[in-house]
């Protein structure tokens, strides 16, 4: 189950990356001028995402170790 939240996410994060192309594009702004955030905070716990986790999912929303309880939950059903 996990790996379909993390491509869901992933298919998120290109969408919205994909919008704000788009809208930059209709205000004649380059992408580059709109400051892209280096860290997250998780939406379980609120401690930051690891960057090295960013960067091997970057659409991620929750820490290692809230994903892993999550997806046991979802496991046990």
């Amino acid at each position: 189950m996990g790996d379909a939240i993390d491509q869901a996410q992933d298919f998120d994060m290109m969408y919205q990356e994909q919008t704000r192309t788009r809208i930059l594009q209709n205000l004649s702004l380059k992408p580059s001028t709109i400051p892209i955030p280096d860290h997250r905070e998780c939406i379980d716990c609120g401690d930051p995402i690891p960057q090295e986790r960013l960067q091997a999912r970057p659409g991620s929303v929750r820490c290692i170790d809230c994903q892993e309880r999550k997806e046991r939950r979802e496991r046990r059903g």
